[in-house]
């Protein structure tokens, strides 16, 4: 098990607990909003359709609560997507089939950026067209997402994370509810069986690199590093021509990705398109770890 493998569970097990959160606020806050317009529309009906002062301020009342819910629920869905997508990128970049579901989590947070402009654009008609194509985009994105979050229970042959992947397929809003639930139960075990497995992760062991990186001719090497909290890169060098770094830019990770450019005096050993590592010495606090990081020669 790779230290990337398990950041990668735990975002998706963070990504999935948030996006149900959302649903339930949502769905919460909606049918509560529906049994105030309901009262109000009583009231209003007993008035002989006459609006006083107070109907006026349980309009506003519900007005505030369903933005407040939407706004609530557009945070915690985003950032719930976002953890979904880096945690799908994590294992894609271990060559793991899931890159169906980096893309769905994607156009997910595309049709979310769609939604609102949409609602604005309502009155001039151009608005149903956006709200249209952005469900579309959603409904593509809940298939892809449960596609990609089959293909995680397939590889860790856990039942109850494929399961959830077929009903989020389902284009129903009850069914992806019920999936992203089993998933979430799913990657609980999985990442609980990790952490049994492996009790020695620590903060230190944790930092991973982003993608693939890249170093050229100049012996300019760029390369992604994720960190979950502040560290200090102390060298670096090739492994396979133990060749150290002449500079690194910057010294100092900071808690999340960090964009690192490592400097090379000579890359004369190196083979066009051939693959290197370059092995970080890295302080965290009291503790020191080295951190492997592949990147791609490319004249």
């Amino acid at each position: 098990m790779q230290i990337n493998e398990y950041e990668g569970i735990k975002k998706l097990y963070k990504g999935t607990r948030l996006l149900i959160f959302t649903t339930l606020l949502l769905g919460v806050f909606s049918v509560i909003s529906i049994y105030l317009l309901l009262v109000t529309a009583s009231q209003f009906e007993t008035y002989n359709r006459s609006i006083s002062e107070s109907i006026s301020q349980e309009l506003t009342v519900i007005s505030i609560t369903f933005i407040i819910s939407e706004f609530i629920g557009a945070i915690t869905g985003i950032t719930g997507l976002s953890n979904v997508r880096t945690g799908f990128k994590i294992f894609m970049d271990l060559g793991k089939d899931v890159g169906r579901g980096y893309s769905g989590a994607k156009l997910y947070l595309i049709a979310l950026g769609l939604i609102i402009p949409g609602f604005i654009l309502l009155p001039l008609g151009i608005g149903i067209l956006i709200l249209f194509i952005a469900i579309i985009f959603i409904l593509i994105g809940d298939i892809l997402i449960g596609i990609g979050f089959y293909k995680i229970g397939r590889d860790y042959n856990e039942a109850s994370v494929k399961l959830g992947g077929i009903f989020i397929v389902i284009p129903f809003g009850v069914f992806s509810f019920i999936g992203f639930i089993l998933v979430y139960a799913g990657l609980g075990k999985i990442k609980k069986t990790i952490e049994i497995n492996q009790p020695v992760l620590t903060s230190a062991q944790q930092i991973y690199q982003i993608g693939k990186g890249t170093i050229k001719k100049d012996g300019q090497a760029s390369i992604s590093l994720y960190t979950p909290e502040q560290a200090r890169i102390t060298s670096a060098r090739i492994k396979e021509i133990m060749l150290t770094s002449v500079s690194i830019i910057p010294d100092t990770l900071h808690q999340g990705q960090n964009e690192v450019i490592v400097k090379f005096a000579d890359t004369s050993l190196l083979t066009p398109s051939s693959t290197y590592t370059v092995t970080f010495s890295i302080n965290m606090g009291r503790n020191k770890t080295k951190v492997d990081t592949l990147v791609v020669y490319q004249p």
